[in-house]
């Protein structure tokens, strides 16, 4: 299985960046997975300029774009297999307008139940993230002759919830990991775990060009 790692959120979601190109005769399938279920501010804005780059620099005439959320701007958010821009458009004003400002703690804050709940929540994000994940790869496998990108705009507290469920229990965590990459690479699709906040992520979008 051939790995290729295009931005790295966490370490281990970097496994996630996995999948063997499909034989394109006809235009590209583009998926993204907006995981704003834990969305600061400025991930949510981030995520907006990334949706931008990918409909203004990246999508060309017989591309297919697909948007689904995990977050509060799932029922307005969600976008089937389309070609339409305009309609890309007014998806991401409703993910920009719809998606909650979550409160982070700042790192080394004292553990009280507050950030306990904070953790709680991250680590039922993480659930909700790799079961969609799942899905939709396993929903891909059926698309035939299109090169097919998965983008996940994962947050940052998400990818921290990864990592300490990793520490916690590193082979379920793995093992679940590992089984994405596997199911991607026989799909043909190819995961691009993307941080929305991170200025760079913008070049790494364009890259799909």
């Amino acid at each position: 299985m051939r790995v290729r790692i295009v931005s790295v959120v966490a370490v281990l979601l970097a496994v996630l960046s996995a999948g063997a190109p499909a034989a394109q005769t006809q235009g590209r399938v583009f998926v993204v997975l907006i995981d704003d279920a834990s969305y600061r501010p400025s991930e949510v804005e981030g995520a907006g300029q990334l949706l931008g780059v990918l409909r203004d620099q990246v999508l060309q005439t017989a591309d297919l774009v697909s948007l689904v959320s995990t977050g509060r701007s799932a029922a307005l958010t969600n976008l089937p297999f389309a070609s339409d821009r305009s309609r890309l458009s007014d998806a991401i004003r409703l993910m920009v307008n719809a998606s909650p400002s979550v409160a982070v703690a700042p790192t080394g804050a004292a553990v009280g139940v507050d950030q306990l709940e904070v953790e709680r929540q991250a680590q039922m994000a993480f659930r909700t993230t790799f079961r969609t994940l799942t899905d939709i790869v396993d929903q891909l496998q059926m698309v035939d002759k299109r090169a097919k990108h998965l983008l996940l705009l994962t947050s940052a507290a998400t990818s921290a919830a990864v990592l300490r469920a990793a520490l916690g229990s590193p082979n379920d965590t793995m093992r679940d990991l590992a089984s994405v990459a596997e199911a991607a690479s026989r799909a043909g699709v190819t995961i691009h775990v993307i941080d929305p906040a991170d200025p760079v992520s913008r070049n790494i979008v364009r890259r799909l060009n």
